[in-house]
């Protein structure tokens, strides 16, 4: 597994004291960083980098307000990706998708709403922006606080580089925003001692994140969250009157949901509780945003529980992305004449998947496919797993459009449709069976749609229990 410590010729312990992901090289690692992370932290310098990710826009608030032009605060506003972390959600390498433009339009927008805490939460918080905006994800939010916070970073990778790296695999950097003057309104050009790779025939530095600041589902404060904890919100709510208000409104949602209602049957609760969240989050867009402030206040004081769960996703995320991912890979590396091979063509594919079929079932690389002691359930999962191993065994990503294409998917997900379209292509598929009644239904999909001739042909079924 091509990781940044044996890239690097670096003892792994070593980069964990340092307390740095261990990043693959081939694509990009499934984790952010997390805002409330450094809010939440003990340390002075994380706390101190939060207060610079508000104080920058804060900033650009004051800049529109001054009357700026649009052109003048997207110079300071456009946030483009900084692949070097190999940190986010790319399937090819790690070049993402960065702040498009109209996104940034987007944010400026509702910026100084986002910025304003009404006096409920002790800090103000840049996720606000993606409670009003349930289309933004956390990698962008990733994407911005990496480019705020980004001098940082460089300088905790110069360090570990400096003591720890040999100076021959070392180059100077000049990264001409590094970091900004919110005086003056300039950008502060500075020139870093990095580890680099080649990509494409050119070096390409490469940046190290602490592992306490980075974690992989939601952000801790998230527009589900803020739904599913209505009434904890509630609950936490000393303004007597804006309680008593935005109760009766949940439940004069219910009664008129139950007044145009023409079923006999009696809702669930669990329809009525529906009612009671979507009403509440409508009450937050439309007219009282303050209680996306009492949301936070909540998470401001669940800080403790934050870092945990943070940790927590952080090391399932290690143990899946890294440690066996890395574990199948070498075993796939080690089978003569799979890897290396000049050129890619169908029976590269086979090769492959009878290999990953012969190691997961004889071989006891079942564990592979587990996170955090269970097995990994989500699809998305099963595709960054297997890219990442596809990558360092062919070179290219799994979701490349080469023939032929290769799905790995989990077994109740096949219908057969979309194998029948893609079969005069020649793809290929290994179907996941993860419990025993996956093998038998799956069996049964495929004898209804005439495939039998088709296993241990161009369908693979790889026994996971």
């Amino acid at each position: 597994m091509e990781n940044f410590s044996n890239h690097f010729g670096i003892p792994e312990k070593i980069l964990r004291e340092y307390g740095a992901v261990d990043i693959p090289l081939t694509s990009d690692l499934p984790l952010f960083i997390d805002p409330m992370l450094l809010y939440s932290s003990h340390k002075p310098e994380y706390e101190a980098l939060h207060d610079k990710i508000i104080q920058r826009f804060e900033y650009l608030v004051i800049l529109a307000e001054m009357g700026s032009v649009y052109e003048n605060v997207k110079r300071i506003f456009n946030f483009q990706e900084i692949p070097y972390n190999w940190l986010g959600f790319s399937r090819e390498g790690n070049k993402g998708k960065g702040v498009k433009d109209t996104f940034g339009r987007q944010l400026l927008n509702n910026l100084k709403k986002a910025l304003e805490n009404n006096g409920v939460s002790d800090s103000s918080h840049i996720e606000k922006l993606f409670l009003m905006d349930d289309k933004s994800g956390q990698d962008r939010i990733s994407d911005l606080c990496v480019n705020i916070i980004q001098d940082y970073l460089y300088s905790y990778t110069e360090s570990f580089a400096k003591n720890s790296i040999d100076p021959a695999k070392l180059k100077e950097f000049t990264v001409v925003k590094a970091d900004l003057n919110c005086e003056t309104g300039e950008f502060i050009s500075k020139t870093y001692t990095l580890p680099f790779i080649m990509y494409k025939g050119k070096p390409e530095r490469v940046i190290l994140t602490p592992l306490d600041m980075v974690r992989e589902t939601r952000m801790a404060i998230n527009r589900r969250d803020f739904v599913n904890n209505y009434s904890k919100i509630l609950a936490t709510i000393d303004n007597d009157a804006l309680r008593v208000y935005v109760n009766s409104m949940l439940e004069e949602a219910v009664k008129r949901f139950l007044e145009k209602r023409t079923a006999k049957k009696k809702p669930t609760e669990r329809t009525l509780e529906k009612i009671r969240m979507n009403e509440f989050s409508s009450l937050a867009y439309s007219s009282k945003p303050i209680l996306y402030d009492y949301y936070i206040r909540m998470q401001e004081n669940n800080g403790t529980e934050i870092l945990q769960q943070g940790m927590s996703e952080f090391q399932k995320a290690d143990e899946l992305y890294l440690q066996n991912a890395g574990k199948l890979t070498s075993g796939l590396q080690a089978i003569e004449g799979l890897c290396g091979k000049t050129g890619y063509a169908r029976s590269s594919g086979i090769s492959f998947l009878k290999s990953l079929k012969g190691l997961i079932e004889r071989d006891g690389y079942k564990d592979c496919l587990e996170k955090g002691g269970e097995p990994i359930q989500k699809q998305s999962e099963i595709n960054q797993f297997f890219n990442m191993v596809f990558w360092n065994v062919f070179g290219r990503s799994l979701f490349a459009k080469i023939e032929p294409e290769i799905e790995i998917k989990k077994a109740k997900l096949f219908e057969g449709s979309h194998y029948l379209k893609n079969n005069g292509a020649n793809s290929l598929i290994a179907l996941l069976c993860l419990q025993p009644e996956d093998e038998k239904s799956v069996l049964a999909t495929i004898e209804s749609k005439g495939l039998n001739g088709k296993i241990g042909d161009s369908i693979f079924l790889i026994t996971c229990y």
